[in-house]
């Protein structure tokens, strides 16, 4: 593989967020719930704090003492407002004054207030170059607050009189409050918090693909690989539960069927008669397709060996849900327990197996254990052999001296695709011919959306059966084995 021309595609991207759905959507709901919480701690905080935004509006004019205005008229005339106009910036400086603040303090009666405290929470502003002032206060009281501005409006009044013998503040809107801190529930709040966390659910999602990258792109073996694809098989999961004797014609997926006649056609021009299938990793439905892929062989009248060399993990014989004892295995045949005739399982016509099955102590591809497999060999027209994945255990390479080519099967959004280039350069390293790969599980965004949860591994209908209903394929007579 050239590693500098694989790049992540904007389709990658897309199917990370749908394949990451479940991820997105509870970090959503964590953020939610994180931001209904904040709300409600805002909330209560603004309860026990008391804090509150007190505002009123005042107009300035410029009446005298015995209430007429400067220009002596009882009705304020254009000279009159130009002046109140004027005067505005001057009211406002009095009223946030040290001595109008201390006299509102001295005249409520407050105990523990400094003028400064008032000053520092108070916010006087012209509205349009009028003479009205808005007056905003944060105060932890309502009605103290309430109480303060009342109280500022007649203290500057005095002040105004005293100073420049004109002047006065009216009150156009009576100083009302509302809460900053607490007092609502704000949805939008929620709302951020839950769009925060949909956000890092997507970077979680799209960077953990940047950071292992998998088979997305099915051509992506050929083009960066360099490995013929001979068949992309779509996920069924009706036809991995079945038996592969008893699936109904109309329950084959044609892609599964055509992957098998272009095996055939394949072995049979390039005269293979012992093939080994390995993976890049576990779980890609190695044992699966093989078990199918041999009944379809042994259809065409060829006699067909399945042989399970997955030492660690031998799966072959529960697909077939046959009842073993130790004699029909290649563990007893190996160590002289058993032979030929009672280690080798017939299935079919024309369709045997050699199965293995799994002890505390695994055996290992040996000369002497890969004699035992090339002798009983021979007996057959072809030899399907289910490897362990060489992307993790190069041990398989030693099936090169009796197989004479080997298949990789690579499951889709799989094996990572640095694992998938170790297992290619393993084969091609050891000389053996690789006739291809097999995609295994290919989803459309459509699959991805409406899969409900992470899939597992898919077990056949026999498998989950209880061992007590299991109802076995018992051995058959051996006599046809040999000819």
């Amino acid at each position: 593989m050239n590693k500098a021309k694989y790049w992540i595609r904007f389709g990658d991207v897309i199917y990370s967020i749908f394949e990451g759905k479940w991820l997105i959507a509870a970090l959503t709901v964590i953020a939610l719930l994180a931001g209904i919480l904040f709300s409600a701690v805002g909330y209560v905080r603004g309860e026990m704090s008391k804090q509150y935004k007190i505002e009123a509006s005042v107009v300035v004019s410029s009446q005298i003492k015995n209430g007429s205005f400067s220009t002596k008229s009882k009705t304020p005339t254009k000279e009159d407002i130009t002046l109140a106009k004027e005067m505005t910036v001057q009211a406002m400086y009095i009223m946030k004054s040290d001595k109008a603040v201390s006299a509102a303090i001295e005249k409520i009666g407050m105990v523990g207030v400094s003028s400064k405290s008032i000053r520092n929470n108070l916010t006087l502003s012209q509205y349009n170059d009028s003479q009205i002032v808005e007056i905003s206060l944060l105060w932890r009281s309502k009605d103290e607050g309430i109480k303060i501005l009342q109280t500022l409006e007649d203290t500057t009044n005095n002040i105004l009189l005293s100073t420049m013998q004109v002047g006065k503040v009216v009150s156009v809107n009576d100083p009302t409050a509302t809460y900053i801190f607490g007092g609502q529930l704000s949805i939008s709040t929620w709302l951020i918090f839950a769009f925060a966390g949909a956000i890092i659910g997507v970077a979680i999602c799209v960077f953990k693909r940047m950071l292992h990258p998998t088979l997305l792109w099915p051509q992506d073996l050929e083009e960066f690989f360099d490995i013929e694809v001979l068949e992309k098989i779509r996920r069924n999961r009706a036809f991995a539960q079945s038996d592969p004797f008893s699936v109904e014609p109309e329950s084959i997926d044609a892609q599964i069927a055509s992957a098998a006649y272009i095996l055939m056609d394949r072995i049979e021009h390039a005269g293979i008669k012992r093939l080994y299938v390995t993976s890049a990793t576990r779980k890609e439905g190695r044992s699966t397709l093989l078990a199918d892929w041999a009944v379809k062989l042994s259809e065409t009248g060829k006699r067909v060996l399945l042989v399970d060399c997955d030492f660690s993990n031998p799966s072959l014989a529960p697909l077939f849900h046959v009842e073993l004892s130790h004699e029909n295995t290649l563990n007893a045949l190996f160590n002289g327990e058993s032979d030929v005739s009672d280690a080798i399982v017939r299935l079919s016509g024309n369709l045997f197996l050699l199965p293995y099955i799994l002890e505390e102590t695994s055996d290992a591809l040996s000369k002497p254990m890969l004699q035992v497999i090339d002798s009983v060999s021979n007996n057959f027209d072809l030899v399907l052999i289910d490897a362990a994945p060489v992307g993790e255990n190069a041990e398989v390479l030693r099936l090169n001296t009796i197989a004479d080519a080997a298949l990789l099967l690579v499951k889709y959004d799989g094996a990572p695709t640095a694992v998938i280039n170790t297992a290619l350069t393993r084969l091609r390293k050891s000389g053996l011919p690789v006739i291809g790969a097999v995609v295994n599980e290919v989803k459309s965004l459509r699959d991805v959306l409406l899969e409900t949860k992470k899939p597992k591994r898919i077990l056949r209908k026999s498998e989950k059966k209880e061992p007590k209903k299991r109802k076995h394929r018992k051995v058959e007579e051996k006599e046809l084995i040999y000819k």
